[in-house]
């Protein structure tokens, strides 16, 4: 039991009013692991990774081969990554190349948020 907080202090959920406070995730994706196998792609449900111009509905699809370049986040027109950092795409990688550099924290339309203690981002497959 936390001592000396008092009850609102340990139950406090931060409020983000304002949307500079926003910030996606970043991930880091290693070239030197990576075999461009395109699975972190097809695992990525916000469509927010992309090889070359290949996005996920080509590899679903069928349309995108794998080794046709290193993935990268995708970005919104004044280059902010779309990336909430689920981590579905390193629990896909084979080689565990993709790594979070930063985490995604909500700004102004999440004012709050609440996350049990125990959810953890996926596990490899």
């Amino acid at each position: 039991m936390a001592t000396g907080l008092s009850l609102k202090e340990r139950f406090d959920i931060p409020e983000y009013d304002d949307m500079a406070a926003m910030h996606y995730a970043l991930l880091d994706f290693d070239q030197e692991k990576c075999v461009q196998c395109g699975l972190c792609v097809s695992a990525c449900a916000g469509g927010c990774i992309l090889i070359g111009s290949l996005y996920r509905s080509d590899f679903i699809s069928g349309q995108g081969k794998a080794r046709q370049g290193f993935p990268e986040l995708d970005t919104l027109p004044n280059q902010t990554p779309m990336c909430v950092g689920c981590l579905t795409c390193s629990a896909a990688c084979p080689t565990g190349a993709i790594t979070i550099k930063q985490p995604f924290r909500p700004g102004g339309r999440l004012k709050k948020l609440h996350q049990a203690p125990e959810m953890t981002p996926p596990h490899r497959y």
